[in-house]
């Protein structure tokens, strides 16, 4: 990557601004430094200290498909899960 963020800016509408410096900086952007840049405002906060991340507004794909929760689809798939616990 062509840029360092900095994770210690709070806010989405400051790490907004951060976003915009870079991308007047960088003139080509490879998707994936779109998609980081992205995903930096994303978790950027509002102003009662939560990301629309947080919020569950929107789902962002971790770097690892093993740490996303999985939703199941019904009982059956629910009972067919070793780790359910009917308790």
């Amino acid at each position: 990557m062509k840029f360092n963020l900095d994770f210690n800016i709070y806010s989405a509408k400051d790490r907004l601004k951060e976003v915009k410096n870079i991308i007047d900086c960088n003139s080509n952007l490879t998707p994936l430094e779109i998609e980081t840049l992205s995903n930096y405002i994303l978790y950027g906060k509002d102003n009662n200290g939560t990301s629309s991340v947080d919020r569950k507004e929107i789902q962002i794909k971790t770097k690892f498909n093993s740490y996303q929760k999985q939703k199941f689809l019904s009982l059956d798939e629910l009972m067919e899960s070793p780790s359910f616990d009917e308790c």
